[in-house]
């Protein structure tokens, strides 16, 4: 067994032996466990990243953001291949073309960040959310104080925050022989 995917295997472990609140490491940083459900662990990164605009082109669709294509195409090559395979991809629908894509790293939406707020911590920082706003064409953000504000989708002022579903039990020695 390789080095990479001996790590992975001890992050999958340390994840499902962890609590909803722990912090644990993943990939080259340390994420903070917001949720579990049956073998899938939600994680959002402690620190941030680097400044990104939501969507360089001022647009406020998460679908369409130039942020989600950075975290899912450029950013996602930080992890190895092997965790990458226990990222959980999430399906979205794209309702012009009716049909979906999908994606593994993501910032929390306003919903997901009002529900786990107790647990999140604060950082000395602005960081996105994935929900924009029709009426004045902004996109909601997490503010260093942690209330939620609205910001032009091409600031670039605001910090990356990603969370991601992770699989804690899957032997994934069994996906590479798919």
């Amino acid at each position: 067994m390789d080095a990479p995917l001996k790590r992975t295997r001890l992050e999958q472990m340390f994840i499902g032996e962890a609590s909803v609140g722990d912090t644990v490491d993943f990939g080259k940083g340390k994420w903070i466990i917001l949720d579990k459900k049956g073998n899938n662990a939600l994680l959002l990164r402690t620190e941030t990243s680097k400044k990104v605009p939501f969507d360089e082109d001022g647009g406020i669709k998460w679908l369409l953001s130039s942020y989600r294509e950075w975290l899912n195409k450029k950013y996602i090559l930080k992890f190895s291949t092997e965790e990458r395979k226990i990222m959980v991809e999430q399906f979205l629908y794209k309702p012009a073309s009716k049909g979906k894509t999908k994606e593994k790293l993501f910032p929390l939406s306003e919903e997901q960040y009002i529900k786990y707020k107790d647990i999140i911590p604060q950082i000395n920082s602005t960081y996105w959310l994935k929900d924009g706003n029709f009426i004045n064409k902004k996109v909601k953000a997490v503010a260093k104080d942690g209330s939620i504000i609205q910001v032009k989708p091409d600031d670039t002022d605001i910090i990356s925050r990603q969370a991601c579903w992770v699989n804690f039990k899957d032997d994934m020695s069994k996906s590479d022989k798919k």
